[in-house]
């Protein structure tokens, strides 16, 4: 059974792991946004959750006022995920990938999470520290990563046999009898994930399998040191399992970092916008801009690479009324300018999560090639490819 299958199956099932998987997603949320606060500061808000799986972690980021972008393997851990974050009304942005290939931008988070374990999925350790290389990339300089996994120790003789029982959960009116057994084979283990009604004795046992490579945690803070990390550390008592957190270096002195921020950001584009913390969200996570000011829900700036994008919402003074009479709103045919190297993988990435495409295929050009995709309030962004 691949792991992907693996998930696909447990997601219905998966919040029996917990006694009480509700108040498990407070907790964490709880437990994980101190962390991030104490690691990266109170303003390091937009998260990447590599390993969302039904939204544990994500859905109690969220809960506090994150802003949570989460990724998974499993088309039925994103599906559920999903509805589970409609339930709450929670704004969970989702997409199905592997942590290996993320496709977002460079540089567009504050923090990457992958906790509960999912790095050891993984078969090798040169597949780990690819996986740890991506989370460096994806965070911003600053910004960090923050894991969680089991605290493994030397592995038994290969064919020992452990059981690991959950004892008894209920779940709409019925009982479960839970248990895990471990079957040893070197470095791995084959994980069985036993799942008995006590109620009805014609059901039979659910059996979903996967594997697991018992990496130690500081072998793994070795690896993020490798990719990059520094300040690498592990966390005890601070959640469920071990944390380690590393961050990306800065590539200058923070005082230089300003300085040039606010040189190559003089001159600005404004546009009007229907909700902020929308279209926050939008350019951040999507788009690889970086909140220069929130001041949510009238007004915002973004910049990236000295391009300073005012987001004037209701009651900003951008927006206002002009004296005929006349409402400014959002759209028309002007529109900032971004440039890629791959526009054939970026339109497939922006689709992949949800973004509304103004022209529905590349257009070709004796300069390069370009797309037009709308921000949530309608509007237009220029992606361009130049001719190589």
């Amino acid at each position: 059974m691949s792991v992907r299958t693996f998930y696909d199956e447990l997601a219905p099932l998966y919040h029996l792991i917990y006694e009480d998987w509700e108040t498990s997603l407070g907790r964490q949320g709880a437990a994980l946004g101190a962390l991030i606060g104490e690691c990266w500061g109170a303003d390091a808000r937009a998260v990447l959750d590599a390993s969302l799986g039904i939204g544990t972690q994500a859905l109690g980021l969220l809960g506090r006022g994150f802003r949570v972008t989460g990724l998974d393997l499993s088309v039925g851990a994103v599906t559920r995920a999903r509805r589970e974050a409609a339930l709450r009304g929670l704004p969970l942005v989702s997409l199905v990938a592997d942590f290996r290939a993320l496709p977002v931008r460079s540089a567009a988070f504050d923090v990457v999470l992958a906790c509960d374990n999912s790095l050891p999925h993984l078969d090798s350790e040169a597949d780990i520290r690819g996986a740890l290389a991506e989370c460096f990339r994806c965070v911003r300089p600053g910004g960090g990563c923050l894991l969680s996994m089991r605290d493994y120790k030397s592995p038994p003789p290969t064919g020992t046999v452990e059981v690991r029982p959950y004892g008894e959960r209920l779940w709409a009116g019925r009982r479960y009898h839970l248990r895990q057994v471990w079957t040893w084979r070197g470095p791995r283990y084959d994980l069985s994930f036993e799942i008995t009604p006590a109620d009805r004795a014609e059901a039979g046992t659910t059996v979903l399998k996967t594997t697991y490579l018992a990496i130690p945690v500081e072998q793994v803070a070795g690896l993020m040191r490798t990719v990059g990390f520094e300040n690498v550390r592990r966390m005890d008592g601070r959640f469920f399992q071990p944390v380690l957190v590393g961050t990306r270096p800065r590539s200058y002195p923070k005082s230089e970092a300003r300085k040039e921020t606010h040189a190559m950001s003089q001159v600005g584009v404004r546009y009007m916008i229907d909700d902020v913390p929308a279209a926050i969200k939008f350019y951040t996570t999507l788009l690889g801009f970086t909140v220069e000011h929130d001041a949510s829900p009238a007004f915002a700036a973004v910049t990236r690479d000295g391009v300073r994008l005012l987001l004037s919402g209701e009651g900003s003074s951008g927006k206002r009324p002009l004296s005929d009479g006349r409402r400014q709103v959002p759209g028309g045919w002007n529109r900032i300018h971004l440039t890629v190297t791959n526009l054939e993988a970026e339109v497939k990435r922006l689709r992949g999560a949800g973004v509304s495409f103004r022209t529905s295929e590349i257009v070709s050009g004796p300069g390069g090639a370009q797309v037009i995709v709308d921000d949530p309030s309608g509007n237009p962004i220029e992606i361009f490819q130049a001719r190589g």
